[in-house]
């Protein structure tokens, strides 16, 4: 149950939120790399509506079923096994109160992005399951502009990195495909490695 302070803090966020679809600051950022392949599809049907505060930012239609979002999550801990040697799960740096894979505490962080996202690849929200993830600029260009991602309200302020994205939940298993090449991407790119499964 949200608590006043919590109701308080969620409508001051809201002041401070930003339009969440636009990639002009990504089309100008002057890193060009991309981890993402060319073959991104673009998302069918329109983006999932989401709530009146930010804070939690959520969808709140497109919910897959509980079966389903079981297999999101086996999926992830699929990519969490099979990269173990640079990932761990611990408690979101972000959210706090829900897992979520981080770089493995020997590993050093390759660029400014990775500290400010905190060490945080990405975390899968239990209730939609959706995700937020950071991906390069040029990456979270292709995301958006093909529909399966929107940046965080509040990506680009003091609280959140301009790249830190909220991915649209998976509703069948070709959307799934999609959505592990982004959660990859994100690995890849905040690792600085090309060879992440």
């Amino acid at each position: 149950m949200p608590t006043p302070f919590i109701w308080v803090m969620a409508v001051a966020s809201g002041l401070m939120a930003k339009e969440t679809t636009g990639t002009a600051l990504y089309n100008a950022d002057e890193n060009k790399e991309t981890w993402l392949s060319k073959d991104i599809p673009q998302r069918k049907g329109p983006r999932p509506s989401g709530g009146d505060f930010i804070v939690p930012h959520r969808q709140h239609s497109q919910i897959p079923s509980e079966a389903f979002r079981k297999r999101i999550e086996a999926t992830m801990q699929q990519h969490i096994d099979a990269n173990s040697a640079f990932l761990k799960m611990a408690p979101s740096p972000h959210e706090r109160v829900i897992p979520s894979v981080c770089l493995r505490d020997d590993i050093p962080s390759p660029y400014k992005m990775t500290d400010l996202s905190l060490r945080e690849v990405y975390h899968v929200h239990e209730q939609d399951a959706s995700i937020h993830l950071t991906l390069s600029p040029q990456d979270c260009v292709t995301a958006i502009k093909r529909g399966w991602a929107e940046r965080h309200p509040l990506s680009g302020t003091a609280v959140l990195p301009a790249q830190y994205l909220f991915v649209y939940a998976p509703r069948d298993e070709q959307e799934l495909k999609v959505v592990e090449q982004l959660v990859r991407a994100s690995s890849g790119y905040l690792l600085n490695r090309r060879d992440i499964a």
